[in-house]
């Protein structure tokens, strides 16, 4: 295990809540926190199609695992950042032939899918409020994820 994911390990999701600040850690964290700002600001109808305005739970939770992430992987690269159509928040990295995707599922969680395009391989899981991101098996998964395709 490396140390990133042990520092995640001490933390579950329910605290990112609380740990929703402005992103200040680097470049990347500074525009995304623009981004958040310019989605709070969404009002109903927002994409001409009816969608519903970004929930602010949605948008705390998101930055608050932006900020865990980039202290705890430095080198991780800036995220795709849009509000769904239903009010939540989605969170997207490329790199190469690797896909990962979060979305916030409000206070208890998020829901995740990694995708290979190469081999078609996916796994996808939730990611619960009250699990540390350790000690779930879709919390390991995500973490080995990170690890593993990701420049962390």
């Amino acid at each position: 295990m490396t140390a990133a994911s042990e520092m995640l390990n001490t933390y579950d999701l329910g605290t990112w809540k609380q740990r929703a600040t402005k992103l200040v850690v680097d470049d990347w964290c500074k525009r995304i926190s623009g981004i958040f700002d310019e989605m709070e600001t969404l009002t109903e109808g927002w994409d001409g199609y009816g969608g519903a305005a970004p929930d602010s739970d949605h948008i705390a939770c998101a930055r608050g695992l932006l900020e865990l992430l980039a202290k705890c992987y430095p080198a991780l690269p800036a995220p795709f950042l849009v509000p769904t159509h239903d009010g939540k928040v989605l969170i997207e990295w490329e790199t190469g032939p690797f896909q990962l995707e979060l979305i916030t599922q409000s206070v208890w969680g998020l829901s995740f899918c990694h995708f290979n395009t190469e081999t078609n391989e996916a796994d996808v899981g939730i990611l619960f409020s009250h699990e540390p991101l350790g000690e779930s098996k879709n919390g390991v998964a995500f973490l080995a994820h990170l690890n593993r395709h990701m420049p962390v």
